[in-house]
């Protein structure tokens, strides 16, 4: 009786087994091939989502692709085939456009109008107030907006007794100055460019990739005029990035200049690009639906400098002696 009870439930869970596994097979000749994801599915639902714009995925993808030619990263060419791709490109062309694109020498990358994303009001009071700064030098300053800012910060803060120069290569973009008496052009492949004066502080963002490595001594040579270094660079592609590395790259370049990184004073510096919504003290910034700060270039990539050529202070002594070396090329 027992050993029949036992045959009887082997035959039950065998019987289980076979039925769950039969029902499996069906399941996936039946079911899968909608869902399984061949170069024709691909391609129709990547290009729905470009021309409907219903797909959050795409979009967020179309969104973040960074590339010298607006092209897809390779992320996104593993799972699109090359018409999608072709399609994504379009449609990023239509979106991002830049100012003198029309009219600028290619080389000269363009400008965007008015980008909140190097738009640092909070860090700009705090590094002004922390150094007490009178005068700042815009190295690619487009059409001058935060040189705008400097201008009247400053003219505030010093009585009208502020020195603020806006330095950029874009024609198209001095044409549009905001402030066209503060303005130089200058285009750093065609040679280098220093001001008469000195200035407290240099302020360039999103402009070292725009210029080839070997023309890097011609802004140098700017940058040299001033005491503090803040600049950005990019990591990504984009018009004319011909200059994309990471941050130990700048450094030992600056470096090699006489410039003096400052680890310490960089990480405070970036915490006053805040991204968080309860954080933003200002309203002009781009955000995304839950209030939060889309992007901040010195918050992601900003580096500060000291130039060593003002870290010892000069007597009066060494003044007199430098003026006499320089009113005597014979005096050693």
């Amino acid at each position: 009786m027992l050993q029949s009870i036992r045959k009887n439930s082997s035959l039950f869970l065998a019987s289980l087994v076979f039925c769950f596994v039969s029902v499996t097979i069906l399941c996936w000749f039946w079911i899968s091939p909608s869902l399984r994801r061949d170069d024709a599915k691909i391609e129709s639902l990547g290009v729905f989502a470009i021309t409907n714009g219903d797909d959050k995925y795409w979009l967020e993808l179309m969104n973040s692709i960074k590339s010298a030619q607006n092209q897809p990263s390779d992320d996104a060419k593993v799972i699109m085939d090359s018409k999608a791709v072709e399609a994504l490109k379009n449609e990023r062309e239509k979106i991002i456009k830049y100012g003198g694109s029309d009219k600028d020498p290619e080389h000269l990358g363009g400008f965007v109008t008015n980008d909140t994303d190097t738009y640092e009001r909070e860090l700009w009071e705090w590094i002004i107030g922390v150094f007490n700064i009178s005068s700042i030098m815009d190295v690619g300053c487009g059409m001058g907006y935060s040189t705008q800012f400097f201008k009247k910060y400053l003219n505030a803060k010093w009585h009208g007794q502020e020195n603020v120069l806006c330095v950029e290569g874009s024609k198209d973009a001095i044409d549009q100055s905001l402030v066209p008496e503060l303005s130089i052009h200058h285009d750093y492949a065609k040679g280098p460019w220093w001001p008469d004066a000195i200035f407290d502080m240099v302020w360039s963002a999103e402009f070292l990739e725009h210029v080839d490595e070997e023309f890097m001594n011609n802004y140098m040579a700017t940058f040299k005029k001033a005491k503090l270094i803040l600049v950005t660079h990019s990591v990504w592609g984009g018009w004319h990035h011909t200059c994309v590395h990471d941050s130990p790259w700048w450094i030992a370049k600056f470096e090699s200049f006489g410039f003096q990184y400052q680890p310490e004073l960089t990480e405070m510096a970036r915490q006053h690009c805040p991204m968080a919504g309860d954080r933003l003290k200002y309203s002009y910034h781009d955000v995304t639906a839950q209030g939060h700060r889309k992007m901040s270039h010195f918050q992601r990539h900003g580096l500060v400098f000291l130039n060593r050529l003002f870290l010892r202070h000069f007597t009066l002594f060494d003044q007199m002696l430098f003026q006499r070396i320089a009113e005597s090329p014979s005096f050693w």
